[in-house]
């Protein structure tokens, strides 16, 4: 078993997120307190980048936002790093998982999963372009379904990675019902 962010997650779960209390304060899911990295209960597991965010009945809602998952990193990613400044081990080929509960805005903007990278461009990690960015889909092109699937392989990704989820800038939105990632 894997010492996970609240408590023991099995070997192949690396996250599981599902907003559980989050009841009012979105504040409170910037905190360590809320959530913290792997080994530092001082850090916070997510870090607010920009955007506007609400809690909607317990889940979170973004627009026009991002987020990073699994850093303390302040400073830009560039394609020059050899250090990502993660949390996350991202060595082996994994699954990301993300459920939602409703879009709306302009839905043309674009859902986007960047890997070790928490800028706006796909050209500033050090995986390169495309491959930072696994998942890059217009938020009226996703599954009906309301499940995104992920699958990372070959792994993208090295033993201190994190992840960005980020919705373009302007009034495009989504509701996130839970993020996994797993090993495959």
């Amino acid at each position: 078993m894997v010492l996970g962010f609240s408590g023991l997650v099995s070997a192949q779960q690396v996250l599981f997120e599902d907003f559980k209390g989050l009841m009012t304060s979105v504040e409170q899911f910037w905190t360590a307190a809320y959530k913290s990295v792997p080994g530092n209960a001082d850090i916070p597991l997510y870090r607010n980048i920009e955007g506007e965010y609400e809690i909607v009945n317990g889940k979170l809602k973004m627009t026009g936002a991002r987020f990073t998952i699994g850093t303390d990193r302040t400073t830009e990613t560039t394609k020059d790093d050899t250090e990502a400044g993660g949390y996350l081990d991202l060595t082996k080929p994994y699954r990301i998982t993300i459920k939602f509960l409703e879009i709306g805005g302009d839905t043309n903007k674009k859902l986007s999963v960047m890997i070790d990278n928490n800028t706006e461009t796909g050209a500033a990690s050090m995986h390169g372009n495309p491959g930072c960015r696994p998942y890059n889909v217009r938020l009226s092109e996703l599954p009906e379904e309301k499940i995104i699937l992920i699958d990372v392989n070959p792994a993208v990704g090295t033993k201190n990675s994190f992840l960005q989820i980020r919705i373009e800038d302007g009034t495009g939105w989504i509701i996130l019902d839970s993020i996994a990632i797993e090993y495959i």
